[in-house]
This record gives structure tokens, sequence and C-alpha cells, in this order.
């Protein structure tokens, strides 16, 4: 009765309200589309930033100038900076396979494929895969220049998150009806798609979840969306170029170790443009999320959500853990000592050599001496050789 009611509506040339079931095709599937979805996307990026303001803003970062409460922020963000990127790759790649079964799913569905709903449901599978590189990206950057251990791991497990994302982005663009029209690259074939969608089709013209003029930047988004495809390829084919380099002896020598060459201004060009980005690329579609997900209201909870959610957990606790009592030994392996600024600039003195009476820590293991304010300097317990020859 209602489906027939609803057809004399469109018949008629009038508007119809979005109910559960347009709602539900919409966002394809809850696990990334729903509230917990939501909420946890917007952890991560106040995150991502908190960690960008902490780490590379000088006004925060500046040892001379920072306070005790900051110092103990920087080394919170510091020491938690590992974990913050291993859960934004656990949580990219749950996204990105959650998106690859829902549009499996969809365009195995005869009924469906074709339909204006799906059709605006893979826009938003293409906005929800698009936010979830950009803090990988973001963090790596941020590993790479704070001179972090096992950059080599984490720079591969950065490459395979982005290739998943890259191969998963072309085919779904190569799939797509914008493609198959012949509009090629343009913003109509990616992200624009988003733009009134219910003005072409005119299906369910009540369902306004496009974004209409003055409501966000799509073509903004989709040359982000080609930065963060592009540039880390460019990046990738640097490294393999320089690789080789050194493999067939154009290395510089150092020491009499081979070094591979770097070219400074290529990495810092490339690593400033993907922060940049990959920046702007994550509050943009973060905020047309916000706005499509303001309008899709009746999703209920899931598991799918609840584990997103939980992704930032063990990340807010190792970060309040550290920012009250100090980082601990465990992860002291992790950072930089020069970087560690529990016990402020004096501290930082001893790690660079400059206090000659200490000099000789610098060379210690990291356990020799305890980095929290609460404890004391403590000299590791002689040798009995060294008391012998005394």
């Amino acid at each position: 009765m209602l489906r027939r009611e609803i057809a004399g509506i469109e018949a008629q040339g009038a508007t119809i309200v979005c109910n559960g079931e347009v709602v539900e095709r919409l966002t394809l599937q809850a696990d990334i589309a729903g509230p917990g979805a939501i909420i946890a996307f917007t952890m991560e990026a106040v995150l991502v930033t908190t960690y960008i303001l902490l780490l590379r803003v000088p006004i925060f970062n500046s040892s001379h100038r920072a306070s005790s409460v900051r110092r103990r922020f920087l080394d919170a963000a510091r020491g938690s900076l590992h974990d913050m990127f291993l859960a934004a790759v656990l949580l990219a790649v749950g996204v990105l396979i959650a998106a690859a079964l829902g549009r499996s799913q969809k365009l195995s569905d005869p009924v469906t494929a074709d339909d204006p709903v799906a059709e605006a449901g893979s826009s938003v599978l293409l906005l929800v895969t698009t936010f979830c590189i950009n803090p990988v990206l973001l963090l790596y950057v941020l590993l790479g220049c704070g001179g972090y251990c096992r950059r080599w791991l984490t720079g591969g497990i950065t490459f395979v998150t982005w290739i998943i994302w890259a191969l998963c982005q072309t085919l779904r663009i190569f799939s797509s009806r914008a493609w198959r029209d012949r509009l090629g690259f343009t913003p109509g074939a990616t992200i624009g798609e988003l733009i009134q969608w219910d003005d072409r089709n005119h299906k369910y013209p009540g369902c306004t979840y496009g974004l209409q003029e003055g409501r966000g930047s799509p073509i903004l988004l989709w040359i982000c969306f080609w930065t963060t495809l592009i540039l880390p390829a460019l990046y990738s084919v640097y490294i393999l170029i320089t690789s080789a380099m050194t493999l067939f002896g154009f290395g510089i020598k150092y020491g009499g170790h081979l070094s591979r060459p770097r070219w400074r201004l290529f990495e810092s060009v490339v690593s400033g443009a993907t922060m940049f980005f990959s920046f702007v690329g994550m509050w943009d579609s973060l905020g047309i999320m916000l706005y499509i997900h303001a309008q899709t209201l009746g999703i209920s909870w899931d598991l799918g959500q609840i584990l997103a959610l939980g992704t930032w957990v063990p990340v807010l606790f190792e970060f309040i853990y550290i920012l009250i009592l100090g980082i601990p030994s465990v992860l002291e392996i992790r950072v930089p000592q020069y970087q560690i600024q529990a016990n402020g600039p004096e501290m930082m003195k001893v790690y660079h050599g400059r206090n000659g009476e200490t000099r000789g820590l610098t060379t210690r293991s990291p356990d020799a001496i305890s980095l929290s304010e609460s404890s004391t300097w403590t000299w590791p317990a002689p040798s009995p050789l060294s008391a012998a020859s005394t």
C-alpha cells in the first residue's frame, strides 16, 4: 500500500520523504557511514591535527620557551606517535575492506546496480575511502621528519596501504557511470558526483544528500584526491631510482658504507605538499561526511562501528599515561633521545653533549637514567674491572 502511494506521488512529480530504506541504501553500509564510524573519523582528524600542532608548529615544540606542561604534551605526542600511526593504518584497511564488500554486494544486485541511490551511495564510499588515507600519509610524514626508528618498516606499511587504496579508487573510477560516459578524470568522474545528484536523476528528489552551493568544496577535494594519488607514486619512483643507483655503485660512501643518494629539495617539496593536501583533504572530506550524516538519521549502531570507535582507545590511554607519568623505558627506543623533554632544556643539553661533566651519558643505554620529572639521576654501577684498576 505504501509503495503504491509513493508511486502515485512520483507520478505526480511531487517530492517524497526519505525513509529508512533509502537512507540505508545511500550509505550502503553502517560500518563505514554510521554514527560510530563518523565519531571515529572525527576523533582521528582531531588527534592527527593535535599531533601536527605539537610536533611541527614552532610555538608548541620550542624547547627553550616550552613550559613543563607543554613538554609533557610533547613527550606524550612523540611517545604515542607509532601507535597512532598503526591505529590509522588499521582503520584505513578496515574501511577499504568494508567499502569493497559493500560495493561488490550492490553491484551484484541487478535491481540496484544502476539505481541513482546506489550511485550516490558509491560517492559516499569514495568520500569515506578518500578520507581514510589522509591521516596515514600525514602521520608517516611526521614519523619521517622526527627521526624515529624503524622508518623503513613504517614506509613499507604506508606503501602497502596506499597501494590498496589506489587500486580501490582507480577501479571504482573506471567502473563508474561517469567513466563510461567518457567524462574522463573530471570532477564528475570522481568526487563531483556528490553535487546535487538528485537534480540529475529525479528519482528521489526529496532526498538532498548532495552538496548545495556554498556547502563545502568538492572541487578542492577533487584536487586533494589526485594529489594524494600522484605524489606518493612519485616518491616511490624516487626511492626505486635512488636505491637502484646505490645497487649499481652510484651511491655515496660515508666511512666505508654505501648510502643511498638523497635529493633534499625534492623530498622537502613532496613531504610538504603531501602534508598540505592531505590535511586539507582530510578536513574537507570529513566536513562533507558530517553534512551528509546530519541528514541520514535512523542508522543504528552495530559491531563494525563499535570496533571503529574502539581503535582510538589504546592511543588515548597511552597519550594520557605518558602525559601523567612520562615516557616509560619500554617506549624510549621509539623516540630519539634528544627529543625527550621531560626534564626541560637541561636534559636537552645532556643529550646533545654540551655538558662536559655528563657527556658520557649520551653513549649509554637509555635505561641508565630515568626520564620522568619525579625521578632522580642515577649513575650506573661501576664494573669490577674499573674498580680494580682504581
